[in-house]
This record gives structure tokens, sequence and C-alpha cells, in this order.
């Protein structure tokens, strides 16, 4: 042990790159500090020694899952650090006895002191993964971590990595790579060679390092069967970094069909549940990790005064209709359970933008979570989609696939046929059947409406994200780790959308429906349909959302209620890498895709407008000068810098009604309501005849 760091430096002369064997002790350490065995997937350090600050050993060429400290009967997640050849797992201070630190990583562990050879797959492929890589130089590294899983820290153009391939099946090969770059640091040269064979590329911008785009370098002819060498070796760096590299591919060379040019753009809507305000890297949460998200803000339009609405079904109505919820009878929960008493749900006659897209020739499909109603008389293969999957009502648990207020009931359909996929990841289900949804309708257009259920409550995250989170405090660290998962299965559709050759023949949208939850919730009866106890907690701790300076959450009024993050995204056709300031809801979201597509409106009275103009044009003017908001009896209206809200909620402090200033340092502290009664008159009024034109009046 050398400064507290216990190093165990013998291992690859030990087992020189052997796989390790169940239960097989690692090098040999002092007694006085510890030991280290291998089981199956899983390394175990027990540490005796209290004053051990860091264990470091050899790299591994494995992906890690997770890093655990069991300290008698406590849990705690750790983190992990790399360089080039060892990595390195801090332990907390101040421990007072021996602990174990485990290891989890997928696969058995495996020393990279020989390296790895890849072999060609039934199809003939050959993929070169980050982990399998021979790294050359002195920053350049893998990082291990499941969310990361890559070639970085390439700030050295000198550095270089190497995969060894063995080619059976010799011939021509389309050479693809995965790699990734943050904003600002594109431009890097950097070759590729395999068999005499060079193909040069220039690094392209995705917004984020660890956003990884499919890009397609050219095409190598291997000649001979045996083994080769495949190399990736900057030639010109041009910025601080040259690159993050996931992956490599050799495909088997096609003849290509040359597809007819698409007319129309297809269209993919991604619509988070209680991702709230500022609720993204890209939105300036450095402390949560969204790659994705960012990437469609630098291949798109980022929009920072974004309206939706305070809960999720009226702000699905706003989106699907471009009108506001109440035209269409949403202004009060609409009913759950497809099994249940007839409730009330969206009525029939509103338009969607599904059943306009689809008269337009569009196949159309959801996957998520619908929140109109839940009668089999109603619903979306009832409003123009010709396809669904998901939950009918407000939400799930992810894994038994039961709404988990009052009593209970399951709510997984296809259509309006009850399915039982229980044990299984709902997030993962939305990405197989949008990926399925895509794969299908490759050749023709098609408009998908990824309706994801998360961030929303259970916060029941991927566990791949619990490294990054590690020294984040609850409730941001459950909170953010939902955040990332939602994250990643956008990369997921989006990689899908890459694979098939779609990223610029397609409209992207990516909204939130409300702010984040505050919500604590947990199970009140015994029997409970899920066959969860009474007493099982499955809130949202509290709240771990960021708002900045905005007040508020989902379900209030405030601006953290109502601002979200949304990011148009179609490269080649509108502004990438641009930010758009003027207030914008998501009833524009619907005569936009329309704009685009070049579809004529229906005879209908949209409350939103096409955002094109505003897209192309920075200084173009909003076109809500006035926004209104209703839920039940509780409603709001803004006029300029001016909000007024009439919540019922905010009697019992004495705010009824709050008048606050968007423009305060403060924004909605003050209530301005007794200073300037004139302007509350003249709010209620624009307000109460809203109200009458909504309803028909």
């Amino acid at each position: 042990m050398t400064n507290g760091i216990v190093q165990f430096g013998c291992l690859a002369a030990l087992l020189a790159g052997a796989v390790l064997s169940a239960q097989e002790p690692w090098p040999q350490l002092n007694p006085s500090t510890g030991a280290a065995f291998q089981k199956g997937s899983s390394v175990i350090f027990r540490v005796a020694d209290t004053s051990v600050r860091t264990i470091q050993f050899p790299r591994l060429n494995n992906v890690i899952r997770r890093v655990t400290m069991l300290d008698g009967d406590a849990k705690h997640a750790l983190t992990l650090r790399q360089n080039p050849t060892t990595w390195n797992i801090p332990l907390p201070t101040g421990r007072r006895r021996p602990v174990e630190i485990i290891l989890d990583v997928e696969g058995v562990p495996f020393l990279p002191t020989k390296p790895k050879v890849v072999s060609q797959d039934a199809r003939g492929t050959i993929t070169l993964p980050a982990h399998h890589a021979v790294v050359h130089g002195e920053k350049m590294c893998f990082e291990p971590q499941p969310h990361k899983n890559t070639l970085g820290f390439w700030v050295n153009p000198k550095d270089w990595a190497e995969w060894h391939v063995q080619v059976d099946r010799p011939g021509a090969f389309d050479v693809v790579i995965w790699q990734g770059c943050g904003s600002g640091q594109g431009g890097s040269t950097v070759e590729l060679s395999i068999a005499g064979q060079a193909l040069e590329f220039v690094v392209e911008e995705t917004g984020h390092f660890q956003c990884f785009r499919r890009r397609s370098i050219g095409t190598v002819q291997i000649k001979e069967p045996g083994s080769h060498r495949l190399q990736v070796r900057p030639r010109a760096r041009a910025k601080g970094a040259v690159m993050d590299l996931r992956r490599v591919e050799l495909v088997p060379a096609t003849k290509v069909t040359p597809t007819k040019k698409r007319t129309r753009a297809n269209v993919l809507i991604f619509f988070a549940d209680d991702q709230g305000t500022l609720d993204a890297g890209c939105y300036g949460s450095r402390d949560l990790f969204t790659p994705n998200i960012d990437g469609l803000a630098a291949a798109g339009t980022r929009m920072t005064q974004a309206y939706s609405h305070t809960v999720c079904c009226p702000a699905r109505a706003l989106l699907l209709t471009g009108r506001h919820p109440q035209r269409g009878g949403v202004n009060q929960w609409t009913q759950g359970d497809m099994h249940s008493k007839p409730g009330r749900n969206m009525h029939l006659d509103e338009v969607t933008i599904a059943e306009v897209l689809g008269k337009a020739g569009y196949r159309t499909g959801i996957v998520g979570k619908w929140h109109l109603g839940a009668a089999a008389t109603h619903g979306p293969t009832k409003q123009g989609f010709d396809e669904f999957f998901g939950l009918r009502g407000g939400f799930i648990d992810n894994y038994n696939h039961h709404f988990l207020h009052g009593k209970g009931f399951h709510d997984l359909y296809r259509n309006t046929k009850e399915v039982f996929e229980r044990g299984e990841y709902f997030p993962d289900l939305v990405v197989r059947e949008a990926n399925s949804f895509l794969d299908r309708n490759k050749d023709r257009p098609f408009f998908l409406y990824v309706a994801f259920n998360v961030p929303h409550y259970p916060e029941q995250a991927d566990e791949k994200f619990d490294l990054f989170y590690a020294r984040h405090k609850m409730p941001r660290q459950s909170y953010g780790k939902m955040v990332s998962t939602t994250d990643d299965r956008i990369g997921q559709v989006m990689g899908k959308l890459e694979q098939l050759g779609l990223r610029d023949d397609t409209l992207v949208v990516f909204m939130s429906d409300n702010g984040h939850s505050a919500e604590r919730s947990k199970i009140r009866v015994d029997n409970h349909s899920s066959g969860l106890p009474k007493g099982h907690d499955y809130g949202a701790n509290g709240g771990g959302g960021n708002t900045g300076k905005w007040r508020g959450n989902k379900g209030t009024f405030f601006e953290g209620g109502l601002r979200v993050p949304m990011i148009v995204s179609f490269p080649g056709r509108l502004p990438q890498g641009a930010v758009r300031d003027q207030a914008v809801t998501a009833a524009d979201v619907f005569p936009t895709i329309l704009d685009v597509c070049g579809i004529e409106p229906p005879e209908v009275k949209f409350d939103g407008a096409s955002l094109v103009p505003i897209l192309r044009d920075a200084k173009a003017k909003t076109h809500h000068d006035v926004m209104h908001w209703q839920w039940f009896d509780r409603w709001a209206v803004r006029e300029g810098g001016w909000k007024l809200i009439h919540d019922t909620k905010l009697r019992r402090r004495g705010g009824l009604p709050f008048l606050g200033n968007l423009d305060d340092a403060a924004p909605e502290k003050k209530n301005y309501a007794s200073e300037k009664p004139a302007l509350v008159q003249r709010l209620t009024a624009l307000h109460d005849a809203w109200a009458k034109n909504v309803r028909g009046e």
C-alpha cells in the first residue's frame, strides 16, 4: 500500500490475460490490508485496513455494471475512475471496520494483456466494441462505466487504438463507426486502416461526446482470410479532443438499390413524462447525463420558453390536437382503466395529428402512454393511430405494469387487447416496439409518437446510471437516474433511425408534458392488484427537478409546472445548434408538422401556429401574446410578463388570486394582486372570455 492506495500491480503478470476462474484469489495483498477474489462476473475486494483511501488495479476488458461497498448491513454505491492502464475506486473516509467492495462487470472478468481476437458472426459481420481495443498512447483509455462504454480522453493526437480481427470469409466490407463529439469540438481528421487500405474521415459534432452517431465511412476489400489488425489513428486534431468511439463494424457489402427520394418528411415525437423545466444538460443541468437530448439540441433548435400544461392529460390533448384540452372535454382526469365503468374520454370528434397524417398516406403509431381516456370505444386506434402499444391510463410500475394508485389495475395493451409481459422493463418495451415500427415502415412515410412513461414515478431507473449518480444527493439522485434512463431510450430509437438511413428524412420533436413531480405516494391498501405490499413507496421522493430561478413544479401554474424543455430537429431543412427565446406551446407542434410536411390543415380552429417562421428567424414575433391554462376550476392567464393564477390551493396561504411577474429577479415570488387590482380585473376578463370560447358558448 502506497499513500493509502492498495495496488494490484502484479495482476497482469500472474494471470497473463487469462479468464479468472470461479472463486480464484486475485493477486496477493498484504493480509493487513485485505484480499481480492473473483466469483462469476464479480470481483470482490475485502479491505481490512480502514486507512485505505483508494483501490487501484489494472483495467479489465469488461464494461462495468456497478460498484458497491458493503459495510455491515449498509450498502453504498461507489464511483470508478480510469486512466489508460489502471482503474481506481475511491473509498469513503471515516470507515471503522473492514468492508467488501464488489465490482460487477458484464461477462467474466478478463485482463487485456492478451488482445481479444474478434471473429465474424453468422452474417459475416465483425463488431469491434471499445472494450476490446488495444490502446496505445498516454491519455486515451477505455471508459468502462456502462453509461459511457467508449474509447475516450482522446486529447493526445498521437494516441491510437487497435483491434485484432479474424476473417474467415473475406470480401468487401462497409465500414461503420459509432462516434461522438461535443459541440465545438469537431473537425479532427482520423484514419482507419485494415489489410493495407486506409479510409480517412472528419469527425462530426454530435452535441455530446457520449451521443453516438452511426456513420458509414467507406468500403474496404479484405482479400485474404486470416488475422488482421484494424487501427484508428488521428491525423490532425482540430480542438481539445478528437472524439469518443464506441465501436467499429465491418459489414459485408451488398448492392444498394437506389431509393426514391422522399417527397414528405417522416415525423417522430418524443414526449417525456414529468421531465422538468431545465432537466437536460443542454438546458444548463450539467449534473445530469443526457447526451442524446443534448445531441438533438445540437442538430436542431432548443426552445427556452416552451409551455405545455400543469399535468399529463391536458398536455397530451394540447399536443395531439393543437387545441386547448377543454375543447375536447379534457378538463379533469380521464378514464384510466378500460375495464372500469365508463368515464371521461377525449371527444372522438377532436382531430389528432394521426388522423390528418393517416389520411395523407402516413402509417401512424403510438408507443407508450395515451392518458386521454381508456374506454375501448375511444383511445388511440379510434383517433387515427394504426398501431398502439402501451398504457391507456396515467402511469404504471415498470415491471409489473400495474397502475399503483388506489387498489390498482393492470394496464398494458396492444391496440385494445390486454397483454401481459410481467417482469419486462417497460422503457425497454417502448424501445422494442418503437424500433419494430421503424423497421416495418422504413419504406413509406410514417408518424411515430413515442410517449414515454418516464421520468415519471415510480423511479425505477436503469442500473447502468448508478455509477454516474453515486455521489448525487437524494432526491436529485433518484430523479436524475430516471432522466438519464429516458435519454438513453431516446438514443436507442434515434440509433435505429440512423441505422435505417432515415435521420435526414425525419422531423424530430422532443418535449415534456409538464414540470417535474414532487409527489409522495405509497400503497395504502392490502391485496393490491400488483401484488406489492401495503406501505410500498412509489412516489417522486419530494421532487428532484431543477427549475433554476423559476418557482413551482408539476401540478402548479407557476413556471416550474408549465415551462418545459422542447427541441425541434430536422437537419438540412431547419436550423441546427440554434436557440429561440419566443414563447411557444405544445399546441404549436401540430401546425408545425403540417407546415413541414406540406399537408393542408383540417377544418378546425387551432390554438397554436407553425413554428417554422420562428425556427428560421430568431427575430420572428411570438404568436402567443396571451396564454391560457385550466385544470378543473383552477386556471392561469399570462400576458407579457404578467401571470394571474386562480388556484384554490393557494387560498390557504392567502395567495388567491396570485399575480406574478416573470421579469422579476425572483419571478413569481411576490404577489402583486393587491397593488394592481385593475390588471387583475383585466386578466380575469381575458380568462372569462377564453373559458366561454373553449366551452363553445
